[in-house]
Formats: C-alpha cells, structure tokens, sequence
C-alpha cells in the first residue's frame, strides 16, 4: 500500500508535494480503512483540478519512479527526468521522490534525488508499526554508499556493481539481494499505473475465471444492449506488431504474464505460449443479442467508446478485489456516464476494511463523487496551478469549507478551495 508520496523539482510542481493516505480523524467510513499497527490507511483518492493544472503531471511523477526503479534507462545513462521550469535553478537540481509504503506487511520508506545524469541520493530504511525507523538498510551520496551491518552478501556485491545513473535499489534486486526485494517488487507488481496514452497493461489474470464474468456482468449493468465476452485464438503474423513490437511483449509478459494490448479500436489478449515460446494471442470481442434472439458477433470498431473504456478498466479493477495492488488511473471518468463512474468506486468500497491492502487513486473532473459525498472529505484532493510557483497539491480537510455537515460540492464550485479553472 502507498501510505505517503512527496516530490519537488518535476514538471509544473516547484515546491515540494505531500500526498498522505493516512486517515484524518473523520470519522465517516471508518469501516473502510485498512489498518496497520496504529496507522488507518485509505483505500480511495480522488485528485480534482482544472485543466493543465497538474493532475497528469502528479501521475507521471509516480510513472517515473516506478520506471526508473524496475527498468534499466540503458547504456546512455540518460535519465528522463523533468524538472520544474518556474526555478532558474531546477534543470540543474535534482528532482526528489520519497515513498513510504507497506510491502509484505512492513513498513519502508524509500527516497531517491536525481539529475539528467545521476543519482544524487538515495535511501531506504525498514520502519515499525510507529513510524520509527528500525534499520536504514543503506543510504547513498552519489557514488559513496553506506550498508546496514545486516545486509546481506548480495548487498555487498550491489556496491561494487554500481553506476550513478542507475539506483542502487535496482542493481540490488537485480542481484537477487532479498533485504530490498519487498521494496522492489512493490513497484513491480504491486503498482499498476492506467493512462488514457497507454496501448498495453500488464495484467496478470485477464480474461481467466470470474474476471470475464465480472467484466460482463458490469456492461450488462451499465451498457445498452446485452454483450459477453469472446476471444477468438489468432495468430502471431496475423497481428498488427512489428518483430520488435512482439520481442518487446514478451519481456513484459515474462514466464506467465498477461497483457492486453491496443492497437487503434482493437483489444488483444496477449501471453507466452509455454510450448513454443512465442507470443500466443486472442483477439478480444463483444457477442451481441439481437432483437430476433440471434447472437453475432460485431467489429470493435462498431463498439462505443464508454464500451472499450470500461473494458480497459474492469479487469484491473478486479486485481483490486483478488491481489494486493495499488492501482492509479488518470481520468477515471473518460468516455464514462457519471454514475458508471460512481459505480465503480462503489464496488471497490464495498470490499474494503481493515484487513485490506488495496487502493484506488484516480483524477477526475466527475463532481457528482463530491456532491453525493461517495468519499470522504480526506479522500478529496485538489491539485492547483499558482502561476508564481508552480503547482499544490492538498487535501479537503484541509479547509474548515469541509465540515461533515457543509455542501463540499458548494465550497469547490464557488472556488474557495480553488482546483477551478480561471475565470470561474
């Protein structure tokens, strides 16, 4: 789980930005928080914010970390960071990212600051159920780095492979040095980052069991007309990838992975077949029945655009109900009706609670989720654009607009808590 994420020096955001998912002490839905220690962690924010005002911005920052984290940015050793434009001085600074999160039950807090060129710092220290640090399992200043009197042989060996564009997390995992490994595979498996750009998601049980029927059951529920779900078997050269395209697929997929794919309209189900090694495919499509009882099949280019969205979003909405996942999703409510929208945080709260580990992290426009007081007033977030320095990122509770008996929906609108495009 994501318990707190802060970083300065990227894209529209000069000052540094906490984003906590730590609970205030509200006490409505209480019975959805999961709990750690003495920690009540939230399961649901929503991001709101005007146009250009930084929501995308806030979900790349994420996007970065996790790639530079489990991905190796290649011999160049150029590292595509983008530092904040309104500082003369932030193309040479470095931009800082600090994460604490529960992975495998414990508590860690991982920091890195980068350049275009290295990793200027980097931290990460293994904390108890209070916050308090219990062993920094090793810290790093450039290229000199310090290891906890506890790590293993396999961290030994991290120091002496070093190099300063790469972090000195990744180079450990990569080495199998089990002390990070918790940490490593949290951004690997457990972080699953949804844009609107993205053409493939890795996903780890697709159309197997009740994903299908979930998937189903929801565009029955919410689309017109009846659908079920179909994927027809095709083969490798009758898809529209390249070589390299397929080579590529195929590392993400790794021995047992699932991806789905888009290539313009089109929905592919992708996977290793275990025979041949070679990328195995279903073209993925929508059975419809018409008025006269007959079932036919239809082109995906004939299917609505709310239609392929939540195709997009179902399936790793049902990663929230059956793994441990932290999943992010920019624009939650594209192409969708407000109350489909409102319907899917629903379903995702309906399963929360104390023993749970999996949360949802969205931006939004849909201010029916504020009017019908779906969250609450802590899982309501504005991202602001102050032309002087940058971008904010804060919380509802943060303004006393936001008390339990207030119209939210009022005090946003009217622009006290700002999070409104200009003019308004």
């Amino acid at each position: 789980m994501l318990i707190h994420f802060s970083f300065d020096n990227w894209a529209c955001f000069d000052k540094r930005v906490d984003f906590s998912m730590v609970a205030s002490k509200e006490r409505r839905q209480n019975e959805t928080l999961a709990k750690f220690g003495r920690a009540r962690i939230l399961p649901v924010a929503a991001l709101y914010g005007g146009n250009a005002a930084g929501k995308t911005s806030f979900v790349k920052a994420l996007t970065f970390a996790q790639d530079f984290v489990i991905r190796d940015p290649g011999a160049s050793g150029i590292i595509r960071v983008r530092p904040c434009r309104y500082s003369k001085d932030a193309e040479t600074a470095p931009s800082t990212f600090r994460f604490l999160i529960l992975a495998d039950e414990r508590l860690y807090q991982f920091e890195f600051g980068v350049t275009a060129t290295e990793v200027v710092r980097e931290s990460l220290s293994a904390l108890n159920g209070r916050g308090q640090v219990t062993d920094t399992l090793y810290s790093r200043e450039r290229e000199q780095i310090q290891i906890s009197g506890k790590a293993s042989e396999q961290m030994r060996l991290t120091v002496g492979a070093m190099v300063p564009h790469r972090l000195f997390l990744s180079v450990a995992a990569q080495l199998n040095a089990q002390d990070v490994r918790p940490v490593f595979d949290w951004f690997l498996r457990r972080l699953l980052i949804l844009t609107p750009e993205m053409f493939w998601t890795r996903l780890e049980t697709l159309f197997s069991g009740r994903v299908g029927e979930k998937t189903e059951a929801f565009l029955n529920r919410f689309a017109a007309g009846t659908k079920t779900l179909v994927t027809t078997p095709i083969a490798q050269d009758k898809l529209p990838f390249s070589e390299a395209d397929a080579e590529r697929f195929l590392r993400l997929i790794g021995r047992e992975g699932t991806l789905l794919v888009h290539h313009g309209r089109e929905r592919y189900e992708l996977s290793r077949d275990p025979k041949t090694n070679c990328l195995a495919a279903k073209q993925i499509q929508f059975e419809h029945e018409l008025l006269d009882g007959r079932r036919e099949t239809i082109p995906m280019d004939w299917e609505s655009d709310g239609t392929l969205r939540m195709l997009d979003l179902i399936p790793a909405l049902q990663l929230l109900e059956t793994e441990k996942m932290t999943i992010v999703v920019d624009e939650l409510e594209r192409s969708l009706h407000p109350h489909v929208c409102r319907a899917m945080v629903e379903d995702f709260l309906d399963g929360c609670g104390p023993e749970g580990r999996s949360q949802l992290i969205f931006t939004t426009h849909n201010m029916q989720l504020i009017g019908d007081k779906t969250l609450r007033k802590d899982e309501y977030w504005i991202v602001d654009r102050r032309s002087a320095e940058g971008s904010a990122v804060y919380s509802f509770s943060d303004f006393k607009e936001s008390r339990s008996d207030s119209d939210l929906l009022q005090a946003y609108n009217t622009g006290r808590m700002g999070g409104i495009p200009k003019g308004f």
